[in-house]
């Protein structure tokens, strides 16, 4: 088997499903570097202890699981490879002899031939202690599933205590025989040595204080709670999920530094909204008349703390120009002793503004807590509120993404040199050979004669079976025959409803029956061309024969149950990505990752059931608040489980478990458990989740390239590599060079790496030099063709003046000048507080302004008409897609100022597109647009699988679900026959009668009525927004036409369960996947984006818009020059390390002496150590300490800050005037100054001082120094810096775009559910802040609901392309961005 070896993180990845990898033997591990494993894990327990000769036999069982022959027959075999990859220790051989290992006396006692130490090795090394271990965990873990934590003296629980007692002595009986057998810790091999064991260890020693402590207290509630780990055991017995694990505890080192690099941000941040919002969150309207009224969850504007030290503070009101909520009348804003969300949001100390700040970079429920810190403290603070999603979920939190895939892609592989074994047949495993023979038995008596053969050939019926399979079953036309039908199937399955009319209820029924003759039809063809043997060789076949069984039980049974399996007959339309060579590829990257995709699954699972079990422990019992006990809790296993999946699924985890925890516990400490679940199963193993698939379309695009590459060498002859540094710097200068294009497009040939190794090979001199030579680059000229309107020809002088005019400097300048000028027009000529103070003459105003834009635009486009022609030649204006645009938005210009106000809403919308000509004229922006226009295409390869399984969980849910969700608006009413009339509405606190109300029957947004609805439904849940509420309304179905109770029906969670994994993650999988691959198919090829055949972008003298753009790009196609030249240089630094050291001072012994010290290890970390200690220092800060705290934090500041200060002497006497060549050393001085000036300004403002306390936190990014993975997160930050700069300012403008077509159509509606005061479309600033919130998908859901309820259905059209384009595109280009960088720097640094 040929095999790519790993070449780093960034290298070529091995093409070998995880499958294959998780089955290696420990004498393979023992041929690894050391560095690259852990340590020698449970892999070499069972048989690294073995004779050489009896590991060697043991390894070929094992990697016979690799050979080509049986990996080549994956989907025939595909459950002999599973089972016996995951119980490969079964079955095996055990030598006799005297292990190697058993030379060591055991506890200084046992020696290798102590009968007791040859009987206990026997047994940890047999067939049946495996098998029984394995027996013990799961019968031990899965009893969990059964305890009742509400009830201490349950029966149930006392049988649990008696089946720990039995496990436990089991666990003690095996540690003894292992150390008796293998030694307890001094020797190679000891029992302490695995780290497996140390689990084992662990397991068995809670259980034990479990026995200790069976009689409730705290004791008891801790050792119970640690009943959650013994399912980890179950991990030793699945080697693939042991290697994904495994991988996973390698990654530890680079997780522990994103979470130190997050703790930063945390810190950063935190501090940062302590200082600004304190306890402004307790501030809420009060009725000062009546004091036991509720107080409302919303805050209001708070008073200013003024300084004058501890216990003299005035309260001052606040500006009303900044913005705050002002109470209505007869309340007033009075601080109180509660912050929203039962005390859940807020910023009083330093660990409540971290969870608060979590709770915002997991993008749920981040808006209400804006809106919070708007109403208490003014609009200012929208600006803390757009940062914290902006770095911390799209792009801090991408590291763990990144650390992952790192780690996951140099998981030790098989290499060629060593694995002479892998050709070994497959029947040497056990299990594997027995399962064989049993097929091969079966095989001869099914297996028809071929033809030609004597047997064949005297069989009239397989003759005739053959002529059939010939003539029918192998032709295109059976296979399209099967398509339509299965396609007409879908069409039935998905016209089925609820209150069907009886026609049409009949007609479904004789359709029914016809397809389901059809398919007995072809099945009993296919059967009667193909035979027993080769029939059931297809796994199709067995889905038809499903499908037929199950259509004819539901006819005659007349069960629903039935006919929903039948929607699996949907899978056979897999065989049309056949047919699309997109398709095909995300076919291969599907079925290539399928069984990693599986065993990471399988990981997900144990890791839940343990998070489960703990929840059970730790809060069974202790939710039953006043309003009663909630939804998610943790009393029953399913309930937990249920409870545990939310939170997986992170959509609105906070109102449903978050909140719950800490009132449980009355302690925010309880937020750690849903925190953990946030962290370990979500941002680790779910981002496992994403490795694979990337991993995939890497190994995949890696072959294409190969095979590209080998084409490209078999046409064209490549020069020779360079010899010498110079060489290879001359070669790389002549590659980027304009004026060599063929010797460009030979460089291009090598690819990507070649270029690479060259670069690496060359000095920091020579890459200088190679930089400045691309910098020095030769300027095109452009040229006019052929006759513009039949007219002027190339050489006309008309023609040549206004080419020159419309291209001149000056006036690209009017021209961008004018757009934004006509961008502002649009963003305030909606604003209410413009056109409420004199609408007359503001309307005046913009009309004289919209005739200007109109005149302008109409000159600019007919002077370029002119110039360049209109479409029959190259350049001419039609053949440029940005000036189409420009002429579609001077059309609806054009159309709106002479309308006027009869002008439809939707005309003058689309002048919204008026801000992308912006990005058409600078090319940071044009890029990215031009990479986005790219990548889109990719997307369509996604949608079809998306729909495939969208469609199958949309008839799923119509005929489980169906109409079963409404209910009437008047809750008394059960039956919907019963819902007419008129209701009175009262007050909930004083029961007074306050509206009377029309009996309604709805359904929820989300609901399953028709297919139809149900893809709607599946397409929004799908985007992580909205499935819990509507698994909770399945959960609660009873009947059709009846109201739901709650949790009537709660196995209907496991739909929703199937639900997250196949179109959440897989999907979502598949799109990032997508979006990453076609990113860096465009990155590292040498693609020419041309839009006009003519002028090149490297002339800044002439109009980018008027002559396209024409030049490939080697490094990045996502930077302009500048910023790649920037790149480049930063990327050579971090390849080479570079670092220039200030040279020594001699003469003066002082200096000398400092600078020794300065320059030494323990200097740096003493320093970060202050910084450490600042950092502690200031998380105890309050918004209003206590006066210990205050003089504590009083002197403890300007201790730390006299500190800083002599650090800087130090230095400065030390390095003289090379001290400012260090950025370190100058960022230094400036937060070192910021905290004198800080001390000064606090004696009269305190205000202004808690502003300039927030840029001393900054002071903690030196902690980035500390280790070299942190400095690889730093590093990867500052490259991305240019890349994510560009890609922010097309978010910026296409979420402007969006704001101003949402004014336009939606600013007239009335609040709704989500549409609120601040949430809203009426004004730009509210609308542009409304765009911000949806492109992190916070209920933008709810808000196409508010606005359809409103306008009409057509508006939803408006939310799903905001989604696909901003929502989706963008964000998995930032995830794009974070990866290269990473993946880049971290194999310069491992390489180091």
């Amino acid at each position: 088997m040929s095999l790519k070896q790993s070449r780093g993180l960034g290298g070529n990845l091995d093409a070998r499903p995880l499958l294959g990898n998780a089955s290696l033997l420990p004498g393979e591990a023992l041929n690894e570097d050391p560095e690259d494993r852990i340590a020698l894990d449970e892999d070499t327990e069972n048989e690294g202890d073995m004779s050489d000769e009896n590991s060697e036999n043991e390894a070929g069982d094992e990697d016979a699981l690799d050979d080509p022959a049986f990996r080549s027959k994956g989907k025939k075999d595909l459950g002999l490879l599973v089972s016996a990859a995951m119980f490969s220790n079964l079955g095996k051989r055990r030598d006799r002899a005297r292990p190697r290992n058993l030379k060591y006396k055991s506890l200084g006692i046992f020696s290798g031939d102590n009968p007791i130490r040859r009987l206990c090795h026997w047994w940890v090394t047999s067939t049946h202690y495996t098998l029984i271990m394995l027996v013990v965990v799961l019968i031990n873990s899965l009893a969990l599933a059964w305890a009742d934590p509400t009830k201490e003296d349950a029966e149930v629980n006392r049988n649990l205590y008696w089946l720990n007692f039995v496990c436990t002595v089991i666990y003690l009986v095996e540690a003894a025989a292992k150390i008796i057998a293998y030694g307890l810790v001094l020797h190679e091999g000891a029992y302490l040595r695995k780290f497996w064991n140390h689990v084992d260890t662990f397991v068995m020693i809670t259980g034990i204080l479990e026995l200790v402590y069976p009689n409730g207290g705290i004791a008891t509630a801790v050792t119970r709670g640690f009943r959650a780990f013994r399912p980890i055991r179950l991990i030793r017995f699945i080697r693939p999920v042991k290697r994904l694990a495994t991988a996973i505890m390698k990654a530890g080192p680079y997780i522990l530094n994103v979470g130190l690099l997050l703790l930063v941000f945390y810190l950063i941040f935190g501090l940062a909204g302590v200082e600004t919002f304190g306890d402004f969150f307790r501030f809420h309207c009060v009725n000062p008349n009546d004091p036991t009224a509720p107080i409302e969850e919303d805050t209001c504007a708070a008073p200013r703390p003024q300084f004058g030290g501890p216990g003299n503070v005035s309260l001052p009101t606040l500006p009303d120009w900044m913005g705050g909520r002002t109470c209505p009348p007869n309340y007033e804003c009075q601080f109180t002793n509660s912050n929203p969300s039962h005390n859940g949001t807020s910023f009083d100390t330093f660990p409540r503004a971290v969870l608060t700040i979590f709770q915002c970079v997991t993008l749920e429920g981040w808006t209400p807590v804006s809106y919070w810190a708007m109403n208490s403290t003014g609009d200012f603070s929208v600006i803390y509120f757009i940062l914290l999603p902006l770095l911390g979920a799209f792009f801090f939190m991408n590291l763990f993404l990144g650390a992952i895939q790192a780690v996951y892609t140099t998981i030790p592989k098989h290499s060629t040199d060593i694995s002479r074994r892998e050709t070994e047949p497959v029947t040497k495993h056990p299990v594997v050979r027995k399962s064989k023979e049993i097929m091969a038995r079966i095989a001869a008596i099914l297996k028809r004669p071929e033809p030609g053969t004597s047997a064949f050939e005297d069989s009239f019926y397989l003759s005739k079976a053959h002529a059939v399979k010939t003539k029918v079953v192998d032709t295109r036309g059976w296979y399209w025959l099967q398509i339509t039908t299965t396609l007409v199937f879908i069409a039935i399955m998905a016209s089925y409803h609820d209150d069907m009319a009886p026609g049409f209820e009949q007609f479904l029924h004789i359709a029914d029956i016809i397809l389901s003759a059809v398919f007995s039809i072809e099945l009993l063809v296919e059967l009667f061309a193909l035979g027993l043997y080769d029939f059931f060789k297809s796994i199709p076949n067995y889905i038809d024969i499903i499908v037929v069984v199950f259509s004819w039980g539901a006819l005659f049974s007349g069960d629903g149950g039935w006919v929903v399996l039948r929607v699996l007959r949907i899978i056979r339309l897999a065989r049309l990505s056949g047919t699309w060579k997109r398709l095909h590829k995300l076919a291969q990257v599907v079925t290539g990752s399928a069984a990693n995709l599986l065993w990471t699954l399988m990981l997900m699972i144990i890791v839940l059931y343990m998070f489960t079990i703990l929840g059970m422990e730790v809060f069974g019992g202790r939710m039953n608040f006043p309003e009663g006990l909630p939804r998610y809790n943790f009393d029953t296993f399913y309930s937990a489980l249920v409870s545990v999946f939310s939170i997986l699924g992170v959509e609105n985890w906070h109102q449903n478990t978050l909140y719950n925890c800490i009132r449980a516990l009355d302690s925010a400490w309880a937020a750690l458990f849903p925190v953990s679940i946030l962290v370990i199963p979500n941002y680790i193993i779910l981002n496992l989740f994403l490795s694979v698939f990337l991993d995939e379309f890497k190994e995949i695009a890696e072959a294409e390239r190969q095979d590209m590459q080998q084409k490209m060498e078999e046409a064209i002859e490549l020069p020779t590599p360079a010899s010498s540094a110079a060489d290879a710097a001359a070669m790389v200068s002549v590659g980027v060079s304009d004026a060599a294009t063929e010797e460009g497009i030979q460089l291009t040939a090598m690819g990507s790496r070649a270029v690479s190794q060259v670069l690496d090979s060359m000095g920091l001199e020579a890459k200088e030099e190679m930089i400045e030579e691309v910098q020095h680059k030769k300027r095109k000229r452009y040229k006019l063709y052929g006759k513009s309107f039949f007219i002027f020809d190339a050489s006309s002088p008309i023609r040549t003046l206004l080419a020159d005019f419309i291209t001149h400097i000056s006036m690209r300048v009017i021209i961008t000048t004018i757009i934004i000028i006509n961008c502002v027009q649009l963003a305030f000529e909606k604003s209410p507080a413009i056109t409420n103070s004199n609408p007359a003459a503001w309307f005046a105003a913009f009309r004289y302004l919209d005739i200007i834009f109109v005149t302008f635009y109409s000159l600019e486009a007919l002077i370029k008409l002119i110039a360049s022609g209109v479409f029959m030649h190259p350049g001419s204006y039609f053949r440029v897609p940005w000036h189409i645009l420009e002429f579609s938005t001077l059309i609806a210009y054009i159309a709106v100022v002479s309308l006027g106000t009869s002008c439809p809403e939707w005309v003058v919308a689309f002048l919204a597109l008026i801000p992308l000509r912006l990005l058409s004229r600078f090319k940071r922006t044009r890029l990215i647009l031009a990479t986005l226009s790219r990548a889109i295409p990719a997307l369509q390869s996604v949608l079809p699988v998306a729909l495939f399984v969208w469609t199958i969980f949309a008839i799923f849910g119509v005929h489980l679900f169906g109409s079963r969700m409404g209910s009437c608006t008047d809750e008394s009413i059960v039956y919907r026959k019963d819902c007419i009339g008129f209701y009175n509405v009262t007050d909930s606190d004083t029961g007074e009668i306050t509206d009377i109300k029309l009996r309604e029957w709805k359904h929820p947004d989300n609901n399953f009525n028709n297919v139809i609805q149900a893809l709607f439904s599946i397409f929004k849940m799908s985007t992580g927004e909205g499935w819990p509420e509507t698994m909770n309304n399945a959960m609660d179905i009873t009947d059709v036409n009846k109201r739901p109770e709650r949790d009537a029906s709660a196995r209907n969670a496991i739909y929703f369960m199937a639900f997250v994994p196949l179109c959440l993650w897989f999907v979502l999988g598949l799109v990032v996947g997508t979006v990453i691959d076609a990113f860096d198919e465009i990155r590292s090829s040498a693609v020419e984006i041309d839009r006009g055949q003519t002028g090149s972008e490297d002339n800044e003298d002439i109009d980018p818009e008027f002559i396209g753009l024409n030049q490939s790009h080697k490094v990045d196609l996502l930077l302009t020059q500048q910023q790649r030249r920037w790149v480049q240089l930063q990327q050579v630094m971090v390849a080479t390390s570079a670092r220039v050291d200030a040279p020594a001072p001699e003469g003066n012994r002082i200096r000398m002496f400092l600078y020794n010290l300065i320059t030494r290890k323990a200097f740096d970390y003493v320093s970060l150590l202050i910084v450490a200690g600042n950092c502690i220092l200031l998380a105890f800060n309050t918004n209003i300490p206590t006066v210990e705290m205050y003089w504590i934090q009083y002197w403890g500041d300007r201790v730390f800050t006299a500190l800083y200060v002599i650090e800087l002497v130090i230095r400065f006497l030390a390095l003289g005037l090379h001290f400012f060549n260090d950025g370190w050393n100058i960022f230094d001085l400036t937060t070192t100054v910021f905290s004198i000036v800080g001390w000064f300004i606090s004696i009269y403002s305190q205000e202004l001082a808690s502003l300039i306390r927030i840029f001393k936190v900054l002071r903690v990014l030196k902690m980035t120094k500390l280790t070299k993975r942190q400095r690889v997160m730093f590093k990867t930050i500052v490259l991305s810096i240019p890349t994510m700069f560009n890609a922010i300012l097309v978010f910026v403008v296409l979420l402007f775009s969006f704001t101003v077509i949402g004014t336009h159509l939606f600013g007239h509606l009335t609040p709704a559910r989500e549409l609120t005061g601040r949430a809203n479309f009426k004004s730009f600033g509210d609308a542009l802040y409304l765009a911000y919130r949806m492109s992190t998908g916070e209920n933008w859901d709810t808000i196409m609901h508010d606005v359809m309820n409103q306008t009409s259905g057509w508006a939803s059209i408006y939310f799903i392309i905001f989604t696909i384009l901003v929502t989706f595109l963008m964000a998995n280009l930032f995830v794009a961005i974070v990866l290269d960088n990473f993946s880049f720097v971290t194999s310069i640094e491992e390489g180091d």
